[in-house]
């Protein structure tokens, strides 16, 4: 064989190998801490009930899930470099609700100054820069991303913590970034209500109602059982086929509406945010808006190195001078490059 065709077989041989580490979906008895923020009880009582239905994972997702694994340990070398010691515990923490208990195992933990703070490392491909602080995951548009902080909010409670880290560590820069996490008491009450709810659901063998089709996550790539679910049946058309959807129907017609708006702010917003990161940090009052440039600073000041390094962007923000409190009208680009 010549280099192309070996180029192929080695590649095919990659998969091949990845195919067979797959290890076979199971049912559970339990709610994983990783899977109970999910947007969906629905998907966390097929989860429970009918995991064994799950969508396959191809070869590509499992050499994906495998690297998350190795990012972590390469976070953890960085760690034991700068001087720390991650505990790794191989323990199983739970917390029971009605009908069952949420279960999860910590990453590891690092011990500060006396106090023992769990940390949970993710890894990520993309979307460092929207992430400031573990709420704004919440509103991320990847639905695996919001499960993020419920997984962190469940150890600090398991483990009865006031405090954690969630380390992040960029797939392609192999940057680490650490976001201080406090326990968040409403927000887990929440969490346990969610569980007790879809372990009454299995109970009774009924999957609870599906989520509104127009919040995004009920498409074949979004969701692992929408061949179970088939969320599509659900919308309520008329005798001539006409969606009687309220929500898809201010969705479709929003879209429409905003579809050649939205390319067009697109383009305006990068020529508006080079222009202020070219002027450098200041307050510009340009027609109907307020376009502000500050210096940022990256760094965790929970956990800071015995030389800390400390990274500087331009951050920009437009939004409009007629409204002080925004209504939403404020755009951030984000860290800088």
């Amino acid at each position: 064989m010549n280099a192309a065709e070996w180029a192929v077989k080695i590649s095919d041989d990659i998969l091949a190998a990845a195919v067979r580490r797959i290890r076979p979906r199971q049912d559970y008895e339990k709610i994983h801490a990783s899977s109970i923020g999910d947007p969906c009880p629905r998907w966390l009582y097929y989860e429970l009930t009918q995991a064994r239905e799950k969508a396959a994972i191809t070869p590509e997702k499992q050499l994906l899930f495998e690297g998350g694994h190795w990012q972590a340990e390469a976070t953890m070398a960085d760690l034991r470099a700068a001087g720390y010691t991650p505990l790794a515990q191989e323990v199983v923490y739970d917390v029971a609700v009605p009908g069952g208990k949420i279960s999860g195992m910590v990453d590891f933990f690092l011990e500060l100054d006396g106090q023992r703070y769990p940390c949970e490392h993710k890894g990520l491909s993309y979307g460092m820069s929207e992430v400031d602080d573990w709420r704004d995951m919440l509103d991320s548009s990847r639905r695996w991303i919001r499960r993020y902080p419920a997984q962190v909010q469940t150890y600090l409670y398991q483990t009865n913590s006031e405090e954690g880290l969630m380390l992040l560590r960029g797939k392609e820069s192999c940057q680490v970034r650490i976001l201080p996490v406090s326990l968040d008491y409403e927000y887990v009450e929440g969490l346990l209500k969610k569980a007790e709810d879809v372990f009454l659901h299995a109970t009774f063998g009924e999957p609870p109602d599906r989520i509104p089709y127009a919040q995004g996550w009920c498409n074949a790539a979004t969701c692992d059982y929408h061949h179970l679910c088939q969320p599509e049946q659900a919308i309520v058309t008329d005798q001539e086929g006409i969606v009687l959807d309220e929500a898809l129907v201010l969705m479709v017609n929003d879209y429409l509406g905003l579809e050649s708006a939205i390319a067009r702010g697109t383009k305006l917003k990068a020529a508006i945010t080079a222009m202020a990161k070219a002027l450098g940090p200041r307050t510009l009052l340009i027609g109907e808006g307020v376009i502000m440039t500050e210096m940022k600073k990256r760094r965790c000041k929970a956990v800071e190195a015995k030389a800390a390094h400390v990274e500087e962007y331009l951050q920009t923000k437009i939004k409009n001078s007629n409204r002080s409190n925004n209504n939403g009208n404020e755009e951030d680009d984000g860290p800088g490059e």
